[in-house]
Formats: structure tokens, sequence, C-alpha cells
């Protein structure tokens, strides 16, 4: 007698051949300004199979979420089996020098995790998650599991009073002359607020209602740059730069559920990450 007969059981083996990286996969390393990201072509050797294994994973939607649409994490406990992809990911980091730890076996939570995004047409979504943000993690890789998918991730300035618009907190730093600019600069980004300091974005304790991108952004924003998608590659950027999913629901046909694997590699405190990547990105900038 099975007692286990009505549940999903995966081995180690099962997740281990499920999560195979390609041996035909490509990297390219690319540089916009400050901006350094990468782009991974062929990454799963069974894209289809990474697809049905989240298929098999339960879907806890939040009434009211700072991200449209679901996202579902990958069981903590079974990171330590995804080794190898945080092996190669802590590689394409190297080869391209970008601020890391020195300790590229670390698996926990705090270091290494994944996570899917879930998105579709007439998706929920709080007026504050369809402005652009910055991730609470170091970096992250976005693989894309939806065929035929219409768009990847855009990236933003943000204009705070008569300063100068700025990629990220820590490209503020040579407008804030004071603490307190600095300080009201954050608040201003972290609440959404409006020129009158209103929260008029800021709707996260409230119901969500339909996600509307297009007519719900602050116009304190200003798409600069689009890193595309296609299926089955991996985009890596620092996750300090502003940015946002570049989804506009109303354009996906009522059966397309675009679907994006996450990987967020987080080795360190994010205000010494921001002013790391800076002066990474200057100097390489410069020499």
């Amino acid at each position: 007698m099975n007692l286990l007969n009505n549940y999903t059981v995966f081995t180690e083996d099962n997740i281990q051949k499920i999560f195979e990286l390609s041996p035909s996969r490509e990297c390219s390393h690319y540089t916009i300004g400050e901006l350094r990201y990468g782009i991974i072509k062929n990454f799963y050797k069974d894209p289809v199979a990474v697809k049905e294994f989240w298929e098999n994973i339960p879907l806890f939607a939040s009434k009211v979420s700072n991200s449209p649409g679901i996202q579902s994490y990958f069981p903590s406990t079974g990171l330590s089996l995804l080794k190898n992809i945080f092996e190669y990911l802590y590689s394409v980091l190297e080869s391209a020098d970008l601020p890391r730890c020195m300790n590229p076996n670390k698996t926990t939570p705090e270091v290494w995790n994944t996570y899917c995004n879930y998105y579709w047409k007439s998706m929920n979504g709080s007026k504050s998650s369809a402005q652009p943000h910055y991730d609470d993690f170091n970096l992250g890789f976005n693989v894309w599991l939806s065929e035929d998918i219409p768009a990847g991730t855009d990236f933003f300035t943000y204009k705070y009073k008569d300063y100068k618009p700025v990629k990220y907190i820590a490209d503020f730093n040579d407008q804030a002359k004071t603490q307190q600019v600095f300080s009201d600069f954050y608040d201003n980004v972290d609440n959404n607020y409006d020129d009158d300091n209103e929260k008029k974005y800021e709707s996260i304790k409230k119901e969500s209602s339909v996600w509307d991108p297009e007519n719900d952004i602050n116009p304190s924003w200003e798409k600069w740059h689009t890193i595309d998608a296609k299926y089955n590659s991996c985009t890596f950027y620092p996750g300090i730069f502003f940015h946002r999913p570049s989804v506009n629901p109303k354009d996906y046909s009522e059966d397309f559920l675009r679907h994006s694997q996450v990987f967020s590699y987080n080795w360190g405190d994010m205000d010494k990450f921001q002013n790391e990547y800076k002066h990474y990105a200057r100097s390489s900038t410069s020499s």
C-alpha cells in the first residue's frame, strides 16, 4: 500500500534531472551606461519539464500584494538541490566581474532563492505595484518559461523635484547635499509620493483592482531601456536599478499566461551593495 499515492513526490534525482542546465547555453554581457546586464540563451535542457514542475506547486493568491498576479516560491528545504544552478550563475557573475561574495557554495534562502511570477490578462494588482521598483536582493536572473512571450523588463529613471533623474538609489548621492535631502528622496521613491507629497500611487493597504500600469504610473518615472525576453533564455541585472515588468495585460490574449522563474542572489546589505556597485560601474566606465 502506497500511503503517498495522492501526493506528488519529487526525489533528489527527479529535481536534478528536471532542472538540468542545457549544454548548449550561451552567455553574453552588455553595458549601457552604468547598467551591466547579461542574457543566457538555451538555459534549461528541458524547459517544458521545468514548467510542468511548477504546475505541481500550489499557488497562493494574496488579496493585496506589492506584486501583480501571483508569486510562488520554491520550497526552501529543496534549495540545496539546485546547487549546480547557483554555482553556474555565480560563475556568470565571476566572468563579468560583478560585485559578489567570495563564497559561491552558500545555498541558503538568505543568499540564493528562486520563485515564479505569473501574469495574465485582467489580473489584480495595487497601484503601488504598477510603479517601478528596486529589488530587496542584489542581483536577479529571470528565466522565461512562456513561449512567444511579448515583453521582458523595462528600466526607469526617477525625477525628484528639481534634481536630475536617477537610475538607482545610490545614484542620488552625488546630488544630495545633506542627509536630510537624501532621506526625503528615499522616502519619496519608497512611498511613490506625487509632487504634493500625497500617497496618490500608494494603495497597498487597499483592495487591489485590475492592474493598469499604463495609466497608474507616477509621472516622475520615465522609461529609458528594455531588456527583451525570449523563451528559455535568462536575463540578469543588478536589482538596484529601478525597473518593472514590461507588461501591458490589455494586450494579452485571454489564454496567455506569462510565466517566468526568478533566481535571486543576495550576498550583502543593500546599502553596501548599492555603493559598491556604483564604484564598480563608474570605475569600469572610466577605465
